[in-house]
């Protein structure tokens, strides 16, 4: 059996609007633009500061911006 190649999304500090935007998408969570340069913003901060891979933290991310949005639309 053949298989084809399957293609994930690696997110880091060198990561960029289209990675953020992309990886979002295919978790079905809605980000306007401006959202997601703060969005790249921290991951990139996050990135340097922990060393780490960040898929989880931009899940994260996305839900404490996301949650404060909802307050200030309030």
């Amino acid at each position: 059996m053949l298989g084809g190649r399957s293609h994930r999304i690696v997110i880091a500090k060198h990561s960029g609007f289209a990675a953020i935007t992309s990886l979002l998408s295919e978790l079905q969570l809605s980000v306007t633009a401006e959202q997601t340069e703060t969005i790249l913003a921290r991951v990139r901060k996050h990135a340097i500061e922990h060393r780490s891979r960040l898929p989880g933290t931009v899940v994260a991310i996305w839900h404490d911006i996301h949650e404060g949005s909802l307050v200030k639309g309030a």
